[in-house]
């Protein structure tokens, strides 16, 4: 049985979106998400996704205000779970 992820306050604008797509060689998962952090001033100051691999750092990677670089994905659930951690940590440092 899956229990369903903790409900949090989200600081600032946090974006959250997953889809289902055709399993491919792109898409091996079946699944195209992007989860954006964005500060007060709607600049970017997080980002989780599996878009084309421009970067050369492979298909999941995040993007911070200085890099970016590749991660791990272990399912979607974790995924999410992490994301909002590290948002979490971005905004007790920055803006509490």
């Amino acid at each position: 049985m899956t229990r369903p992820l903790p409900r949090r306050e989200l600081p600032h604008s946090t974006l959250l979106s997953s889809r289902d797509v055709p399993t491919s060689e792109e898409f091996p998962e079946g699944l195209k998400y992007s989860f954006q952090y964005l500060g007060p001033a709607d600049e970017e100051i997080l980002r989780y996704d599996n878009a084309n691999d421009g970067h050369d750092v492979g298909r999941h990677h995040r993007h911070t205000r200085d890099e970016v670089e590749g991660i791990e994905f272990e399912g979607l659930r974790s995924h999410i779970q992490k994301f909002l951690e590290e948002v979490e940590t971005i905004h007790e440092q920055e803006f509490a």
